[in-house]
């Protein structure tokens, strides 16, 4: 592995670690795929960053201040939707468990008409997960899940986007 590829992975794992699982925390289901995908695009973002500080030391160094102030506002913007988002989407099942599923955005003529129901019962109504499709049509699922993917990835690229470009204003030499 190149040594500017090990640096970037070496930070990307360094600053996962410091947040004290709160990637896992927030990931939607699944979790292992969540947080591998927004892995690599921290790795990306963490390698165009050291480029573009050894390309344009002199010219870049004042930008990454503001460029950090806005990374960091859009990562808490992204953040507020992205967890309202969740917390609709995502429902456990069955109830109280920690085995989480995804609605979809919409239901089948079937389910419409129980829709005030708790997500967990309307399902358990249908026969349970296996039949998950017979209350959420496939498509409205998968545009649901990754919706709340794009959203997750957004965020975390946000919030330690502003940490590296910070990181880099403070820190970084001239």
């Amino acid at each position: 592995m190149p040594p500017l590829a090990l640096r970037a992975s070496q930070a990307i794992v360094a600053l996962l670690g410091l947040a004290g699982g709160f990637a896992t925390k927030i990931a939607p289901p699944p979790q292992i795929i969540s947080t591998g995908f927004a892995t690599i695009i921290l790795i990306i973002l963490f390698l165009l960053v050291v480029a573009a500080r050894k390309e344009r030391k002199r010219t870049m160094h004042r930008h990454w201040i503001p460029l950090a102030a806005s990374f960091g506002a859009a990562g808490v913007l992204i953040g507020f939707t992205y967890i309202f988002a969740k917390q609709w989407f995502v429902f456990t099942y069955p109830s109280g468990s920690d085995h989480e599923l995804v609605r979809g955005l919409w239901m089948t003529e079937e389910a419409a008409g129980l829709s005030r129901m708790d997500p967990a019962v309307l399902l358990e109504n249908f026969g349970g997960e296996p039949h998950l499709q017979d209350a959420w049509p496939p498509l409205s699922t998968l545009v649901a899940s990754s919706g709340l993917l794009i959203g997750y990835v957004a965020t975390l690229v946000a919030l330690y986007g502003a940490i590296i470009f910070i990181s880099e204003g403070l820190f970084g030499s001239d």
